[in-house]
């Protein structure tokens, strides 16, 4: 040990040893803050059996006309991603036995990190678009170089099926604009 010591003093010269003044031994990351503005759409569902599985936690919110995602934090606690907030809070007006909610501003901490490390899987739910084989043919039929024939009558119905799709795309979006208007003129 004192060879250890001469050799550094020769090196270095002189030098005092400190203790550290931070114990970094016992380092928490810090719980991140988490706001209705941001995270409005998305609920902590908490206090259910640690039995349950993501099919219970679907069924004890069937009840809610919008869909939503479900994403884990532990056994006892995950997030209910809504498509806006509107519908998370029309979902935590449900009441359950089987489980609490709450906004996502007052979750655990759990949950609250695994917001801020997960908060590209958190955007809004969005449902996928209505498609047709078209697409899947088209795409197919030109990586392998060769044309398909198609009868007109089902063309017909696939391109029907597509305009019906945007329509009622385009009215969805209108209903949520105008909900957020109304939400945002009671504020």
């Amino acid at each position: 040990m004192e060879r250890d010591e001469f050799q550094i003093t020769k090196a270095l010269g002189d030098i005092k040893v400190h203790q550290a003044e931070l114990d970094y031994t016992k380092f928490e990351p810090r719980i991140p803050d988490v706001s209705e503005e941001e995270y409005g759409h998305v609920l902590e569902m908490y206090d259910f059996p640690a039995e349950f599985e993501t099919k219970d936690l679907v069924t004890a919110l069937s009840s809610c006309r919008d869909q939503f995602n479900i994403k884990w934090v532990d056994d006892t606690h995950a997030l209910a991603i809504f498509s806006t907030p509107f519908a998370a809070t029309e979902a935590l007006s449900l009441q359950n036995s089987l489980m609490k909610m709450r906004h996502v501003s007052e979750a655990s901490k759990q949950s609250k990190l695994k917001i801020k490390h997960c908060s590209e899987f958190l955007m809004p739910y969005k449902p996928r678009p209505q498609t047709s084989a078209s697409v899947a043919r088209r795409l197919v039929s030109g990586a392998l170089g060769m044309r398909v024939k198609v009868d007109v009558e089902q063309r017909r119905k696939e391109l029907q099926i597509l305009k019906e799709a945007k329509g009622k795309e385009k009215e969805n979006t209108i209903v949520i604009t105008s909900k957020k208007i109304s939400a945002a003129l009671k504020d």
